[in-house]
């Protein structure tokens, strides 16, 4: 996903649907000051991270 100087705001709120079809939701991430956002899921553990540059 790419956003441009046309999407308005720095604060947005992601939400991925996962190929099994659950999903998480990523709040708050500042695209403004991040330049890669690499977002893993854990199945076992069913939990959802991500790691910023």
């Amino acid at each position: 996903m790419k956003f441009t100087g046309a999407d308005k705001g720095c604060t947005w709120n992601i939400k991925v649907t996962w190929t099994d079809n659950s999903w998480s939701l990523f709040r708050g991430l500042n695209l403004c000051e991040i330049n890669v956002v690499t977002l893993k899921y854990d199945k076992a553990s069913d939990t959802a991270s991500y790691v910023t540059e």
